[in-house]
């Protein structure tokens, strides 16, 4: 994966592989309730994880960014996601409206 990574020319493709990398990343390092029976299963998957994160997250100079990328990104994407929530509710008020008194 990494290498097809290292050689895909698009950019969009990248960050949405790295997006996924860095949730799974980041649940597996915190300990999220959600992963817990895989590590307990695994253990080999929290060392995986590092390793992971290492070569992808950590940047000469920088140190690791995981954390900053990702919460970066998730303010991107719920700023997206409100702001085509707002538009849909602006565009379609009436008609909410009417489901929401019947």
């Amino acid at each position: 994966q990494l290498l097809w990574y290292r050689q895909c020319p698009k950019a969009r493709v990248k960050t949405k592989f790295l997006m996924a990398v860095a949730s799974l990343v980041r649940a597996l390092t915190q300990g999220s309730p959600l992963v817990k029976p895989w590590l307990e299963q695994h253990p080999a998957l929290q060392s995986l994880a590092q390793k992971i994160m290492k070569r992808l997250f950590v940047l000469p100079g920088l140190g690791n960014i995981l954390e900053t990328w990702h919460e970066g990104r998730l303010a991107c994407y719920n700023a997206t996601l409100s702001l085509a929530a707002q538009r849909a509710a602006d565009k379609m008020r009436d008609d909410l409206q009417v489901s929401l008194v019947s």
